[in-house]
């Protein structure tokens, strides 16, 4: 949504963008493993215990306990940056005071760009539309499933939900970049004045910093 007028610098707003990318990955390790050697019984090995230091000490990002803790770490970073958002906004008089609280918060998921459907129809054009523009984006990707036979229904189909890897892919990752990188910086940049072009071209760069600077999700 863009704004009408103009509440914040440019400068503002981007300081602010930046800001959120540093929340977004510093969240990543906000919540180190703990080492699950350190309490063992006390008549175990030493050399068990290097071991295990050992096998803690290499665990990849693939690891559960690692994507568990990741995990915490990004919702933890998508619940912080909207109250930051909601500060800010209110502040200015984005959010008036004199409005309900349910007013400002409807209001605010508009922001976002979170609506609630009115009707069935409405929530059916919020599925399909959607997730037909990403098929026509990942038409190349999905081209080389259907060859493989990787697609649903399809013989070599996998369908893991409950695998930490498979939520991490897909559901965590995507929803928090979206939230974070698009939602919330599009709500602080269009009220500094950002244009639409500005907003698509601009903003994307900010989210390949930020995944350039870390190790990914």
């Amino acid at each position: 949504m863009l704004a009408s007028q103009r509440y914040f610098s440019s400068t503002f707003a981007g300081v602010s963008c930046v800001a959120f990318t540093v929340v977004f990955v510093g969240s990543l390790y906000v919540f180190p493993v703990k080492d699950t050697a350190a309490g063992s019984r006390s008549n175990k090995s030493t050399q068990e215990n290097e071991d295990r230091s050992s096998e803690q000490s290499v665990l990849d990002r693939n690891h559960p306990l690692v994507i568990q803790q990741r995990c915490k770490g990004i919702l933890l970073s998508s619940v912080v940056i909207p109250v930051y958002l909601w500060v800010v906004l209110s502040a200015v008089g984005v959010l008036s005071p004199d409005l309900p609280w349910q007013s400002r918060a409807k209001y605010f998921l508009q922001l976002l760009g979170v609506s609630i459907p009115g009707s069935m129809q409405q929530l059916a054009l919020q599925i399909v539309m959607p997730s037909a523009l990403v098929a026509v984006l990942f038409m190349g990707p999905l081209l080389m499933m259907w060859l493989d036979q990787e697609l649903p229904f399809q013989a070599r189909f996998q369908w893991a939900p409950f695998d930490w890897i498979y939520v991490r892919n897909f559901i965590v990752g995507p929803v928090s970049e979206e939230f974070v990188f698009r939602s919330c910086m599009v709500a602080i940049t269009s009220h500094a004045g950002a244009s639409l072009r500005g907003m698509v071209f601009g903003l994307p760069l900010v989210f390949g910093i930020g995944k350039m600077t870390s190790r990914s999700l």
